[in-house]
């Protein structure tokens, strides 16, 4: 799982809209009376982004093409993944990772996003600098030096392990830190028109989020 960055904000061509997509998996099925049972198969959804690239020079001053050519070839199309920082949703603030209960050590990051009626979702591909993360244990700061942070491809993403202690039993566990979408493009396909010579663009760049 590679933890490559997707460039888009090293490309300027980038337009408006960039579209984003919410998905679920719920299975319906409904009885002859016409009565529905609703399974929900996720805990968390699912997101995808379309982008447009109206211009992407080739010339040897900007290699725009040549930087979103590469990024999607190194992946192999769906293949490996990637992460994406999403300008309006990368960072939790005193975001509740649980209450401690003296024997586990190990609290995975979580965010809500979408104001209070949001659900908490599991951050798996955390930022994990000292610079960006403050953990909390009954509201005082730990030391990073106290817990480790599973970073995106580790057994454990996005998980804070207390390496020295356990936060005793009813002490609320909270952290303030900076994330990354782990993504796949949508497909093995990605096609790029010349419209001027040594101006390229991308109409279409879909990409989604994985678990």
């Amino acid at each position: 799982m590679s933890t490559q960055i997707f460039p888009s904000t090293s490309l300027p061509g980038l337009t408006f809209d960039i579209e984003r997509t919410q998905e679920w998996y719920t299975d319906v099925q409904t009885a002859a009376s016409g009565k529905e049972t609703r399974i929900s198969y996720w805990a968390a959804s699912r997101y995808s982004w379309t982008m447009t690239f109206e211009f992407l020079r080739s010339s040897t001053s900007f290699g725009e093409f040549q930087t979103l050519w590469g990024f999607i070839n190194a992946r192999r199309g769906r293949y490996d993944s990637f992460l994406y920082r999403d300008d309006e949703d990368n960072t939790a603030i005193a975001a509740s990772l649980g209450t401690g209960d003296s024997t586990n050590r190990d609290f995975q990051l979580v965010r809500r996003f979408g104001g209070s009626s949001a659900i908490y979702e599991p951050i798996l591909a955390p930022v994990s600098s000292t610079a960006t993360v403050v953990v909390t244990v009954a509201g005082s700061t730990i030391s990073s030096t106290q817990y480790t942070i599973g970073t995106w491809g580790s057994s454990i993403p996005g998980v804070v392990h207390f390496s020295t202690f356990a936060p005793s039993n009813g002490s609320a566990v909270a952290a303030n830190f900076t994330y990354y979408f782990p993504c796949r493009f949508d497909e093995d396909v990605a096609t790029f028109n010349e419209f001027m010579s040594r101006l390229w663009e991308n109409k279409k760049v879909v990409f989604k989020s994985i678990k």
